[in-house]
């Protein structure tokens, strides 16, 4: 994921992650990847979410007003699909 937001030229980065060790190691892993990979990321927004959240609400309207180039989401299969269904 970090290489590609470097080969499309993504400098601002939203990470959405889940509650559960999965989540939290996966974008800890993605922060330091992108470190090395993009010439200074801005991490524009970092933030959790429960699993089996029915509501991204919140965290949709935050993030789009932190105006990133690229999302990162580190959670469960469901999650994701509640999350992208309320993105647009």
């Amino acid at each position: 994921a970090a290489n590609f937001a470097k080969e499309k030229g993504f400098k601002k980065i939203a990470i959405l992650y889940n509650n559960r060790s999965y989540g939290s190691s996966l974008a800890t892993e993605f922060v330091k990847e992108t470190d090395k990979t993009l010439n200074h990321p801005e991490i524009v927004f970092y933030k959790t979410y429960n699993v089996d959240s029915c509501d991204f609400s919140k965290e949709i309207f935050e993030m789009k007003q932190s105006q990133p180039d690229f999302v990162f989401f580190a959670g469960e299969y469901g999650d994701a699909a509640k999350f992208l269904t309320k993105f647009r």
